[in-house]
């Protein structure tokens, strides 16, 4: 999963820029078309191991600091999260039901910085089959929102943020990127402040 955050004007304060949706090719009878789909970010998990009763896992995210190319740094800029998120999972709950028991998200209002943060987590054999954690407090399925309109290219998602300071050193022109890691680990026990994948 990456968040794409457009072109934006250089700003003399600070701001913060929501995330676009992430576009996906729809997927009839299990295959995929060329038809697209707008989506809020979504970070899907699915656990296929045998021991159906015992199993736990842990999501953990972290990012890099915003560089150019030339590895200069847009000093201060982090992506913030303003919600927890909506979860799924297909073992658990009939399609469409929100946040069964045994599937714990983080709190709302987290940044993913240098160190993994644990996003999502599964109580043992909660997290069978396959989870989705929706970074949308406005989604409702697979491209719709809430309200029952589809997701389109120009949409924004508001539930997770870019924010630049004012004190920023800000370059016209210029593409900053970050690299986003999600790390799976077996057990929520074994994430710690810098974890090993």
């Amino acid at each position: 999963l990456k968040f794409e955050f457009g072109t934006v004007d250089i700003s003399g304060k600070d701001e913060l820029y929501s995330a676009k949706t992430s576009a996906y090719f729809k997927v009839v009878d299990g295959v995929a078309t060329n038809d697209k789909v707008y989506s809020a970010p979504i970070v899907q998990i699915e656990d296929v191991r045998k021991d159906t009763a015992t199993q736990t896992w842990a999501l953990a995210v972290s990012a890099s600091p915003f560089k150019t190319a030339g590895d200069a740094e847009l000093t201060g800029a982090e992506i913030r999260v303003q919600n927890k998120g909506i979860v799924f999972n297909n073992s658990l709950a009939a399609p469409g039901n929100k946040n069964p028991v045994g599937l714990s998200t983080t709190a709302s209002g987290y940044t993913i910085g240098s160190s993994p943060k644990v996003v999502l987590s599964s109580a043992a054999g909660k997290g069978n089959g396959k989870t989705s954690l929706v970074l949308d407090s406005g989604f409702k399925d697979e491209g719709t929102k809430a309200d029952g309109s589809a997701y389109t290219e120009t949409d924004k998602v508001d539930d997770v943020q870019l924010f630049v300071p004012i004190t920023a050193n800000k370059v016209k022109d210029t593409v900053y990127t970050s690299t986003i890691t999600w790390s799976l680990y077996n057990t929520p026990e074994a994430v710690g402040t810098t974890p090993a994948p």
